[in-house]
């Protein structure tokens, strides 16, 4: 019977310790799922796969005045932070976008939802503008072991990944943003100051240093969008995903 006891204990521990390691990417699955829904009522399906079976280019000029398929006032309703939104196809990053003006820590212990959690926001640096409209826009999000949040930009380090998952969607009020993957670098954060990321444009710097590779003048001075997660590899090193606007 102690035998028995014993053993029902040790069972019932360890589904507790498994709930417990597995609750950071329940919860951020159903944040995620919760935030979809009121950022696409009555459309839960891929704006960006809907966009190319279409044919659309989202960066092109209208005639008419733009409507945003994403109900950013239910988003702000929820969290004011809330500025934009990105899907990448293909991938499990379909998230919306939070940005608090000079700071880049809040979003790295809070989520979506102003909720403090370990796996945080997909972050727009604070020395961006709330509208993303600089030359060089920066976006963090963490290498979520689970697999949630960032963990599959460093796949893009894989040539072949790459080539398969280019297109990158960003959704914001007054206009939506088509990028094209460029390329991906593996670097330490040591030599980067993050207020300095945007202002001083480090990261585009860094990109040139490691592998721009004779690209006309004219493709440099395209908007540019940086994706930058944990690697794992030391404790230091960071993942930077490259990508070009298209027109």
């Amino acid at each position: 019977m102690i035998r028995k006891t014993v053993a029902m204990s040790l069972i019932l521990a360890a589904g507790i310790c498994a709930y417990r390691g597995s609750s950071p990417y329940i919860e951020a699955r159903m944040e995620q799922e919760y935030l979809k829904q009121a950022a696409f009522p009555g459309n839960e399906g891929n704006l960006s796969e809907e966009n190319e079976r279409k044919g659309n280019d989202p960066t092109r000029e209208e005639t008419v005045p733009y409507t945003s398929p994403i109900d950013f006032e239910a988003l702000k309703s929820i969290n004011p932070d809330i500025v934009g939104w990105i899907q990448i196809p293909g991938t499990v990053i379909d998230y919306p976008i939070c940005w608090r003006a000079g700071d880049n820590e809040y979003y790295m212990k809070h989520s979506a939802e102003g909720e403090k959690r370990a796996f945080g926001a997909i972050m727009l640096d604070g020395t961006n503008s709330s509208a993303a409209e600089e030359h060089l826009v920066v976006l963090y999000g963490h290498h979520m072991r689970n697999g949630t949040m960032f963990k599959d930009i460093v796949r893009y380090t894989d040539a072949d990944y790459l080539n398969d998952h280019k297109s990158i969607y960003l959704y914001f009020p007054d206009r939506e943003e088509r990028y094209s993957v460029i390329g991906t670098i593996v670097c330490s954060a040591k030599n980067f100051e993050s207020s300095q990321m945007v202002e001083k444009e480090l990261l585009f710097k860094e990109w040139c240093r490691n592998s721009w590779k004779g690209l006309p003048e004219e493709e440099i001075q395209k908007k540019m969008l940086a994706l930058v997660t944990c690697s794992y590899g030391s404790r230091d090193e960071r993942t930077i995903c490259f990508a070009m606007i298209e027109k």
